[in-house]
């Protein structure tokens, strides 16, 4: 499946380079993965701000029964009733597949894809959500091939320094560059921030201790930059760019 994803990300990105890379950055991390203990893992790139059950989301993983990935990669009626990619997006919190489900009132088609899971062998994996620029949201298993334990945190916790890496490589490298992030200076930054908090320019020049028309010189260079005209316009690139959070 990996071959698959890489694929359509060459396609996807703007040069030839990019396309070597994206292949290059996802076997390192499979190699990474396995040196780590690693049976099987999942990856998924969906566009920004949408969900991880996404039609269009691009699947990349290894370790998987075959039947398991015929049925989850080329069956989007049985894929979209997972349980667990979106509740760990919006839980914001790492969690094993038994706590995720456990968590939850599971509709009778997602306890029939539970069923599935463990007519595979999936019992036991870990799961965690990583949030990279551009609004671009990642889900992402591990398993090791058994039960995990308090005694595997420094583990999880290197994987997730890693794959939190990694993520932010793959969505540069998949937009192909798209979308320059601009280079905004300290003050520039925080006054965004604060624009894309609600206040206005007399509450930010208050807040940051500046004069009025400084902050509207700062209005302006942000604009600018960010090629808008107005300050909706100006949190919205801004969130795209992911240079805010709200």
């Amino acid at each position: 499946m990996i071959g698959l994803g890489v694929r359509f990300l060459a396609l996807s990105s703007s040069s030839y380079e990019d396309a070597r890379a994206l292949i290059s950055l996802l076997f390192r991390a499979r190699k990474f993965a396995r040196s780590m203990g690693v049976t099987s893992a999942s990856y998924r790139l969906v566009p920004a701000y949408h969900s991880q059950l996404d039609k269009g989301a691009q699947l990349f993983h290894f370790g998987f029964r075959d039947t398991w990935v015929s049925l989850y990669d080329d069956d989007y009626d049985f894929r979209k009733h997972d349980p667990i990619a979106d509740y760990v997006i919006r839980t914001g919190k790492a969690m094993t597949w038994q706590q995720a489900i456990e968590e939850q009132d599971l509709t009778p088609q997602q306890s029939a894809f539970v069923a599935s899971m463990k007519d595979n062998g999936l019992i036991h994996g870990w799961a965690a959500p990583f949030y990279g620029p551009k609004g671009r949201e990642a889900y992402v298993t591990y398993s090791f091939g058994r039960e995990i334990t308090a005694g595997d945190a420094q583990l999880l916790r290197t994987l997730t320094v890693k794959t939190d890496i990694f993520h932010n490589e793959m969505v540069h490298l998949a937009d192909g560059g798209e979308d320059r992030i601009p280079s905004l200076s300290n003050r520039e930054h925080e006054v965004l921030l604060w624009i894309a908090r609600g206040k206005s320019n007399s509450d930010i020049a208050t807040i940051l201790d500046i004069s009025g028309s400084s902050v509207d010189t700062y209005v302006r260079r942000v604009f600018d930059k960010l090629n808008v005209n107005h300050r909706i316009a100006a949190i919205l690139k801004g969130l795209h760019l992911g240079l805010v959070r709200l």
